[in-house]
C-alpha cells in the first residue's frame, strides 16, 4: 500500500483537514474505522484496525467515503442525515462499487 498523507480538502467553502492514523476509539474506547468532527473540521481514517493489523485499501477508501460523506451532509441542508448510520454506509458503499467499476 502506498504512504498515505494528511490531505485538505475543500467541502462547499469549509475546509477539512483528513488524518490517517493508526488507530481510532470512540467515546466508549472502542475501536472505529473513521471519525469526523464538523466543529473543528477534521476526518480521521484508520489505518489499522483494533489488533494492529493493516486495513486492506477497500477498507481504508470505504471509510474515507463514509466519512466525506458525514462531512458533506453537515456542511449542507442535510444536517440531521449525517446520523443516519445506515444511509451514510449505503452510499459510500456505493460510490466504492461505482469507482471499482471505473464508473467515476
Amino acid at each position: 500500500m502506498k504512504t498515505i498523507k494528511q490531505k485538505r480538502i475543500k467541502i462547499f467553502n469549509t475546509t477539512y483537514t483528513i488524518k490517517y492514523i493508526d488507530k481510532i476509539e470512540n467515546n466508549e474506547n472502542k475501536f472505529v474505522f473513521g471519525r469526523t468532527n464538523a466543529i473543528d473540521k477534521h476526518i480521521y481514517i484508520a489505518t489499522k484496525n483494533d489488533n494492529n493489523k493493516k486495513l486492506s485499501n477497500v477498507e481504508i477508501k470505504t471509510t474515507l467515503y463514509h466519512e466525506l460523506i458525514h462531512a458533506i451532509l453537515s456542511e449542507g441542508a442535510y444536517g440531521k442525515e449525517s446520523d443516519n448510520e445506515p444511509l451514510v454506509e449505503w452510499i459510500a458503499k456505493c460510490l466504492v462499487q461505482l469507482n471499482t467499476n471505473n464508473i467515476i
